[in-house]
């Protein structure tokens, strides 16, 4: 499990390391206060608090991309527990600074397939849902539609710099 966290370009790469903790910090909060609304999300990140802690830090462009971006992560068909962090008006008057997630191992294995480029993938459509399955010589995975644009989203982004 891992914590990927989209950071606004202008920043440094240790400005966006701050915005991404910040960003973790505010998750928690959203999460620990809505724990019978949104058991799973609250589950899922105390298991990535708890035993993984890795974080990624990626280049999410300017504050139209992460406003783009916060605007996916609020659908409803994101499963994932996910935050964005504004910055506050003294020091960045609002800035929307961070977007994070939290996802699990499937995803960003997925991700790295589909970056390789010796993928098969295959969009299925049958009565009870659509999905998107990708397969490898090693390992297949089936995933919803808005976790097939999510990956396609995060294979766009560099890591800060």
């Amino acid at each position: 499990m891992r914590g990927y966290f989209f950071g606004n370009y202008y920043l440094s790469s240790i400005q966006q390391g701050i915005q991404a903790a910040h960003c973790t910090a505010d998750m928690a909060m959203k999460y620990s206060s809505h724990r019978g609304e949104d058991l799973e999300s609250w589950q899922t990140y105390c298991d990535w608090a708890q035993h993984h802690k890795t974080m990624v830090l990626l280049n999410g462009g300017n504050q139209a991309s992460l406003n783009e971006l916060a605007w996916f992560f609020n659908s409803v068909d994101n499963i994932f527990p996910w935050e964005q962090f504004f910055e506050d008006e003294q020091s960045l008057n609002g800035c929307l600074t961070c977007v994070g997630i939290i996802l699990p191992e499937r995803i960003y294995e997925a991700a790295v397939l589909i970056r390789s480029r010796t993928t098969e993938i295959l969009k299925v459509k049958n009565e009870e849902t659509d999905c998107v399955w990708i397969s490898s010589a090693e390992t297949e995975f089936t995933l919803s539609p808005w976790e097939y644009e999510l990956i396609q989203r995060m294979n766009q982004c560099g890591l800060a710099k």
